[in-house]
């Protein structure tokens, strides 16, 4: 579990980020929520890698709203492979349904002739960036 301090040096928010996006309610920590002044907000590694989307989509101009379905999924959804076996992962939708795919092996072709809106967004990385941050945050708290 990583608290609200770490979920910061890690996703790259600032606190003021993070504190908006959860007192919003666009993402709920999923190891523990504050319930008031004094009281903790607990993030596991899959929240983590959600916020870490946040940051990168906030960064590129984006509004959060298309893309809560799939920073969701990226939270709490099924099927999601572990943290370690996302390398070159991709989260795909035309915004109902989320898929995970292999980046590499893509073919976007098929899927944009029946769909007119797409969104891919770069799992691999983002997970990539939190799975180094965590490894210095605990190397720097030995």
């Amino acid at each position: 579990m990583y608290y609200a301090g770490n979920a910061t040096k890690i996703t790259g928010l600032s606190y003021r980020q993070l504190d908006n996006v959860v007192r919003n309610r666009l993402l709920q920590p999923s190891r523990g929520a504050a319930h008031g002044r004094g009281t903790v907000r607990g993030f596991g590694e899959r929240d983590l890698i959600a916020l870490r989307l946040v940051k990168e989509l906030l960064d590129a101009g984006h509004r959060l709203g298309p893309f809560m379905h799939m920073i969701r999924y990226v939270q709490h959804g099924r099927g999601l492979p572990p943290l370690d076996q996302l390398d070159g992962k991709v989260l795909v939708s035309s915004g109902r349904e989320v898929h995970v795919a292999d980046g590499a092996k893509m073919n976007l072709s098929g899927t944009l002739q029946t769909c007119r809106m797409l969104h891919v967004v770069d799992l691999g990385a983002a997970a990539g960036h939190v799975r180094h941050r965590i490894q210095q945050v605990e190397r720097k708290s030995k």
